[in-house]
């Protein structure tokens, strides 16, 4: 990769700060790619609508991330549920409002 991650995740563009809390740290604040997208299931004939909230983040600064840690963004904490790091530098925290 010829340019650093910093240069994808940043305030300039879609980048947006976030305070992140690992399980029994402190809190840091970092700069991720925050993703809300809306989804409808069908289940049997019927279905319900919902929101798939992630985080894009470089891996080094979510390298402790588990279960647990919460994410603060626009005033909403959100508990991680998922870490999926994808080997290039950047980690994608699966995200929900419910711990």
């Amino acid at each position: 990769m010829d340019q650093p991650i910093s240069e994808f995740i940043n305030t300039d563009d879609f980048g947006q700060s976030a305070t992140y809390t690992a399980s029994g740290g402190s809190p840091a604040t970092i700069t991720i790619i925050f993703d809300n997208e809306f989804f409808l299931s069908t289940i049997v004939g019927s279905g319900y609508e919902n929101t798939n909230p992630t985080a894009l983040c470089k891996t080094t600064d979510v390298s402790t991330a588990t279960n647990g840690a919460t994410l603060v963004t626009d005033s909403v904490t959100y508990y991680v549920i998922g870490v999926q790091p994808d080997g290039t530098g950047f980690t994608k925290l699966i995200l929900s409002t419910q711990n």
